[in-house]
């Protein structure tokens, strides 16, 4: 289900930006309800990425369900920042 007027979380340009300036191919799907807010592949990998703006926000409940339904089949990543967007795909 698509929103309207999505809100998108203040760093979420930066992180998309600089993962795309290290060749990241990053799909923005933030305006899906209750799915990760960018899909990113990077050698040869996918990963899905949920952005907050900083520690203590808190997932909604749609978000829960997803994590709570996919968590289990596939990573999912929560990320505060660009440098913790660049460690998960870099980690090996």
């Amino acid at each position: 289900m698509l929103r309207t007027a999505a809100k998108v979380d203040k760093n979420q340009a930066e992180i998309v930006r600089k993962l795309r300036q290290i060749g990241a191919y990053v799909k923005v799907v933030s305006q899906l309800k209750g799915f990760v807010d960018i899909v990113v592949a990077y050698r040869r990998t996918w990963f899905f990425m949920e952005i907050k703006v900083d520690t203590k926000a808190q997932l909604t409940p749609k978000e829960k369900e997803f994590w709570q339904e996919v968590g289990d089949r596939a990573p999912i990543y929560r990320v505060n920042s660009w440098e913790e967007a660049l460690e998960v795909i870099t980690r090996r």
